[in-house]
């Protein structure tokens, strides 16, 4: 149909190119970049602030050996940052060129405390680590 051709159709469709419509209701902002920081588990992702991209707000406050609670310096790193504009939305992950080894199951709770919407994840680039096979935790995302 020309609505097809055009890419007007409103139904998403494989293989049918995506609208600047649809593109603008969810603008893809910069991706978390984690490259480069020698991460070696995915757990890291919690205590670092990403090199760009901007990342969900970190607990203001965490406890130390003692379980008693201190100002966490990552949220004051965090604060100085430039808040995306309204509705963009970070979709890709940048774990590249560190010493990762694996990406358990785990690895979406992570993801859902350093991404504010994870399930817009449309990639992540895995690139240059130590893994030895494809993470079987990326068939929990739909994209």
């Amino acid at each position: 149909a020309d609505s097809e051709r055009h890419g007007t159709d409103s139904a998403r469709t494989p293989g049918r190119a995506v609208t600047t419509v649809e593109l603008m209701k969810n603008p893809q902002g910069p991706p978390l970049d984690y490259s480069f920081l020698d991460i070696s588990d995915v757990e890291e992702l919690r205590a670092v602030m990403p090199r760009s991209g901007f990342r969900k707000p970190p607990p203001e406050r965490v406890p130390d050996e003692h379980r008693d609670m201190h100002a966490n310096p990552l949220f004051s790193e965090w604060k100085r940052q430039k808040p995306p504009a309204e509705g963009v939305v970070t979709q890709g992950l940048k774990l590249s060129n560190n010493v990762l080894s694996e990406l358990p199951y785990s690895s979406s709770y992570i993801f859902r405390e350093v991404m504010e919407k994870p399930h817009c994840l449309r990639w992540i680039d895995l690139s240059f680590n130590a893994l030895t096979d494809v993470p079987a935790v990326l068939g929990y995302y739909a994209h």
